[in-house]
């Protein structure tokens, strides 16, 4: 089995007994494992990648192509993250593997596409218009009025975790702001939606729902990423989980989506879901501690064994509801206040109530390394409220956010 894109974490979390693992790493990943960790890899193929863009491994699909096709035996291709995904698809179709193929993958990174197959579905949507090369500010401002906007958001078609996104107060705030009218390409508009976020992670084998849990966001990835301001996310309850089977097997089929993981955004209202945007992979920030922790779920490795065509080792029932005695759960991540290498001078954090089921947080006199296209989180929980709700787990992520504190001192960091 060939993993692209590992990062030196997952081998603490993905069950690859009696499997032979090949990965594809970049040079910075490659020297962050230790060599307990290589022991458990086959061979590797070591690319010189600077970390700044999403798609990076995509220009290497020839050279990777050529990797796979020399390995003996049965290869699947596995890519655990979104921006591996399209490059893993291309890779399968160059060399006969089966597995997630171009268009369904093209279909889950390109935020336009989705949402029209959506929309055709019948699923509620978002309305989007798509921005092209020679796009005029006019027209979009033009098209936003039409559809009632006050605010805008503007965002990247392929992007992630709200990487590139701006919002705006206004169409008129957003046509200002463009001083030579025209947009950028390969980017989306659409109207701000006032209504909250929530987020339903799951495992759909053979077109059947292995899993599903559904959540509400506490803040936004947007002001976590641009603002650095911590955000969590709360689980809701059985009703939402209800609706939310229903409306994600219309999306799943609508996107035909068979045989994966899934983490798809949604707005909740009170005329119930509507489609933000989904990814044929797990969701990131601090979603997978938190199913891992409550509800004893492993979507990480479920994606793995999705794609190397294994069987799900998920029983059980369905809905994340009905896998724990009633209650309220959720996760809060306080972003670092600093992109540099640094090094942890202090960590505040309050009193902890028996609510806290995990925390990850930094020692004082650790070394952090500087971040890459991601923004990392220095400081994790994940809460539970068994007989509560998703109130109360809310003013607990709230209060958190505001009481938690780390110092760093900022140093130069040192590549060999």
């Amino acid at each position: 089995m060939v993993l692209i894109g590992l990062r030196p974490g997952d081998l603490n979390i993905l069950d690859t007994r009696g499997l032979d693992l090949h990965t594809v790493v970049s040079s910075r990943a490659e020297r962050a494992l230790t060599d307990r960790l290589r022991q458990r890899l086959a061979s590797l193929l070591v690319l010189d990648l600077p970390g700044r863009r999403m798609d990076e491994y995509d220009e290497h699909a020839p050279a990777i192509a050529a990797w796979v096709g020399r390995l003996a035996g049965a290869v699947r291709v596995v890519s655990l993250y979104e921006h591996t995904q399209r490059v893993a698809a291309r890779i399968r179709e160059m060399t006969g593997i089966p597995g997630l193929l171009p268009d369904v993958a093209r279909r889950c990174r390109d935020k336009v596409e989705m949402t029209e197959a959506v929309s055709a579905a019948g699923v509620a949507t978002v309305p989007t218009l798509p921005v092209d090369a020679g796009a005029a500010v006019t027209d979009a401002s033009s098209w936003l009025h039409k559809e009632g906007a006050n605010r805008v958001i503007l965002k990247p078609r392929a992007g992630a975790a709200s990487g590139g996104v701006m919002q705006f107060a206004s169409p008129r705030e957003f046509e200002r702001f463009f001083i030579d009218h025209r947009l950028p390409p390969d980017y989306e508009v659409q109207p701000f939606i006032e209504d909250p976020v929530c987020h339903i992670d799951g495992l759909v084998r053979n077109d059947k729902l292995r899993f599903l849990s559904v959540s509400r966001y506490v803040g936004t990835t947007l002001r976590y990423q641009r603002d650095r301001k911590p955000m969590g996310s709360v689980t809701l309850d059985r009703h939402a989980h209800e609706e939310a089977r229903v409306f994600t097997t219309a999306v799943l089929d609508a996107l035909d989506i068979r045989d994966s993981v899934f983490h798809l955004e949604a707005f909740g209202g009170s005329e119930g879901f509507r489609f933000l945007e989904i990814g044929a992979r797990f969701g990131g920030i601090n979603i997978q501690p938190h199913l891992r922790r409550v509800y004893g779920i492993d979507l990480v490795t479920e994606a793995l064994r999705a794609q190397a065509l294994l069987p799900s080792v998920v029983n059980g029932p369905t809905l994340a509801c009905d896998r724990i005695a009633p209650g309220s759960s959720g996760w809060l991540i306080v972003p670092r206040p600093s992109p540099a290498a640094s090094r942890v001078r202090a960590v505040h954090l309050p009193h902890l109530p028996p609510a806290v089921i995990e925390v990850v947080r930094p020692q004082v006199g650790d070394e952090l390394r500087a971040q890459g296209a991601e923004l990392d989180a220095v400081v994790r929980m994940v809460l539970s409220v068994p007989g509560g709700n998703d109130a109360e787990v809310e003013a607990l992520i709230t209060s958190f956010a505001d009481a938690v504190a780390v110092n760093l001192e900022t140093r130069q960091e040192t590549v060999s």
